[in-house]
């Protein structure tokens, strides 16, 4: 298996090892899983992997009709799961992580040799790079350009106060148009925009969000490869 440097920190997570603390304020919480589950609030720490943030772009990916598809940091693969179902049930549709032992394939997202070249023609990847190193993002998007044509990207581009052993989950928080520039040395980048609008308040280290269902300011990006 290829490990990325921050790879440990989500293999502990599903593996339900070290101090995970989720929340801010009163509703803080951490300590071990077994921490978790005498609170009875296991379930804080479980979820994580299972998120529907690409559901939220689902029109736009139907739109593309891809003949194919791969969805970087997947967690469950439920994103591929959905997608199968909804319009993709006979083309080739896979999820790779990290470290979830729901993807169908476990590496970074900068050293995927299991593909081969061009093999996908779209990629996905939802609020999964700014969990990836700054010093690994070059080489992330020069390897989504190897394997695949074309990219649909949600960037977060707030903090998080999740950690893992005291350690930042979101390692990588750039202004929009620093991810611009890494991105269109490999892609021509046809749409760009930021979508959601709650933002980090470091004083009070959580995301402050304006209304419910609001979702942290993320970059998306569509894009063809040069």
């Amino acid at each position: 298996m290829m490990e990325g440097k921050d790879e440990w920190k989500y293999r502990k997570i599903y593996n339900k090892e070290g101090v995970l603390s989720k929340g801010t304020g009163s509703d803080v919480l951490k300590g071990s899983y077994k921490d978790f589950l005498k609170n009875g609030k296991n379930s804080k720490w479980e979820k994580y992997g299972h998120s529907n943030e690409g559901r939220d772009h689902y029109n736009d990916i139907k739109h593309l009709n891809p003949e194919s598809l791969l969805d970087v940091g997947c967690g469950w693969n439920e994103f591929c799961s959905f997608l199968k179902v909804k319009f993709l049930k006979n083309k080739q549709c896979v999820g790779v992580d990290i470290a979830c032992p729901g993807a169908d394939f476990i590496a970074p997202a900068h050293k995927m040799p299991m593909f081969e070249n061009d093999q996908f023609d779209l990629i996905t990847s939802f609020d999964c790079i700014e969990h990836i190193p700054e010093e690994e993002v070059d080489e992330t998007f020069k390897e989504f350009s190897r394997v695949g044509k074309r990219i649909f990207l949600k960037i977060c581009l707030e903090d998080s106060p999740t950690t893992i052993d005291d350690c930042s989950l979101h390692v990588c928080i750039k202004p929009e148009e620093w991810w611009l520039q890494r991105a269109e040395k490999h892609f021509l980048i046809e749409k760009s925009y930021v979508h959601g609008t709650a933002k980090f308040d470091k004083d009070k280290g959580e995301v402050i969000y304006k209304f419910p269902g609001d979702r942290a300011r993320s970059l998306v990006l569509l894009g063809r490869k040069r």
